[in-house]
């Protein structure tokens, strides 16, 4: 299984507002490290792609979509899980 990240930022001045509570989720949640979760939030905000992350067996994918969702952040986030 992984999860399908998609994010329609909010850019202020060239910078996108709002990074940060995700690349925190996504640490804490899948145990990524720094460059990793940054990685995967540049690609969807820099280079507008949905990435793929990997989620470990036997995770609580529900809980994590949850959290995505419940995040306060002005970027628009889109996540579901895919079987790939």
């Amino acid at each position: 299984m992984k999860l399908a990240l998609k994010i329609h930022p909010v850019m202020v001045e060239g910078i996108s507002v709002g990074k940060v509570e995700i690349i925190k989720l996504l640490r804490q949640r899948l145990n990524l490290s720094l460059t990793d979760a940054k990685s995967y939030v540049d690609r969807c905000v820099f280079n507008e792609e949905t990435v793929l992350i990997p989620i470990p067996v036997d995770f609580e994918i529900e809980t994590l979509l949850i959290e995505i969702r419940g995040l306060e952040t002005p970027a628009k986030i889109e996540a579901l899980v895919v079987e790939k």
